[in-house]
């Protein structure tokens, strides 16, 4: 009779082993995680954008004018500021020069130039189609499409151009409705009794006293399961913490198709207040150029663009006509540069690329005369 309560006592103890050995596992596993995450945060340095901007109550972040770093990326890769706080080699006149024509580029890190120095960036090599042009560089890192009409409003509405380039990336249209970006805060949009509203200004200031924590964070939230549940319990308590990217529990997939119309809508208004086309471009992100990618938002900022009059390029289509193996070729790869998120932006070869697809579509779109140069607005 000792016999079968010895084996359940060994197979008890047996199972209780086991669990004890899984638990183990899942701790090494664990610290394994962390030891690797701490390990990336501490090779990588600040998020760019914090070497070359600062502090703005109203649009969270902008350039820091008059200023020149010339290995900001790599050795040569430099960045300059202007004066005026664009990514420009010169500032430019209130009034287009006689015998020129002037391009603003609005967009995000893939407009800014993230990783090539300032003469290979795709705003700048159109230049290289037109000795007539002036092309100015309002690309900012981390933006969102709110971001980009908020900075636009406010510091080119003394330069007189005749071409508006808004260029956007899926995330942007994400970005809009978030408080804050690897955590730095921002302003948002919102609707309210069907009209456009700004939260969150001026924008908490917070994020610049601690740059290494929003690295830790933003690195961590990306790949450490802990983080998710945090953000989940924060999103099913209400209670979010400062650093937290997300905005409200009502951001839907309608709000943010409202918002896009709505923002775009606002810009095309002012543009045309300004005698100024504008063109509305769809980069591509190298995670969506594969068959089973992402996700994206061109058709939606298609038809966005369409009932609101304005011209509308995807190059993201363009890209994925190319093999993958060779569309890859034309991005910052994973770990090339050391900053946090450099992977996936344009290189020089792809800057190009952008530069060369986007003069074409604007030849086809008749945005261009018959030699060949930006169409009179006026």
């Amino acid at each position: 009779m000792k016999r079968p309560k010895t084996l359940a006592r060994g197979a008890l103890l047996v199972f209780v082993n086991a669990i004890v050995f899984a638990l183990l596992l899942l701790i090494l596993e664990g610290a394994a995680a962390y030891f690797l995450v701490l390990k990336e945060v501490v090779k990588s340095q600040f998020v760019a954008e914090h070497r070359h901007t600062t502090y703005d109550p109203e649009l969270g972040w902008v350039n820091e004018p008059n200023l020149y770093i010339p290995n900001m990326y790599k050795p040569g890769g430099y960045l300059r500021i202007n004066a005026q706080g664009f990514r420009n080699n010169e500032d430019f006149s209130e009034r287009i020069p006689p015998g020129k024509k002037r391009i603003i580029c609005c967009g995000d890190s893939f407009t800014l130039g993230y990783g090539v120095d300032n003469d290979h960036t795709w705003c700048e090599l159109l230049r290289s189609h037109d000795r007539e042009l002036e092309t100015v560089n309002m690309g900012q890192g981390g933006y969102g499409l709110g971001q980009m009409y908020l900075w636009y409003r406010r510091d080119a509405a003394a330069l007189e151009h005749d071409l508006l380039i808004v260029a956007v990336i899926t995330e942007d249209f994400s970005r809009m409705m978030e408080n804050s970006f690897f955590g730095y805060a921002k302003p948002r949009f919102d609707i309210e009794d069907g009209r456009l509203v700004l939260r969150n200004v001026p924008v908490p200031r917070r994020g610049y006293f601690i740059p290494w924590f929003n690295v830790a964070y933003a690195e961590s939230r990306r790949r450490l399961n802990t983080f998710h549940l945090i953000d989940w319990i924060a999103h099913k308590t209400g209670i979010r913490p400062y650093w937290s990217a997300s905005a409200s529990s009502n951001s839907t997939p309608e709000k943010r198709r409202r918002l896009i119309y709505m923002l775009l809508g606002e810009m095309k208004r002012l543009s045309d207040e300004r005698s100024s086309r504008m063109v509305l471009v769809y980069l591509p992100q190298l995670g969506e150029l594969s068959p089973h990618g992402p996700p994206d938002l061109a058709k939606v900022t298609a038809r966005a663009a369409e009932q609101t009059g304005i011209v509308f390029v995807n190059l993201l289509s363009e890209f994925r006509k190319l093999p993958y193996d060779r569309a890859a070729e034309l991005f910052i790869k994973e770990g090339e540069l050391r900053y946090t998120g450099a992977g996936g932006h344009f290189n020089e070869e792809g800057n190009r690329v952008v530069a060369d697809l986007l003069w074409q579509a604007l030849k086809e779109q008749r945005l261009l005369d018959a030699r060949g140069r930006i169409a009179d607005a006026r």
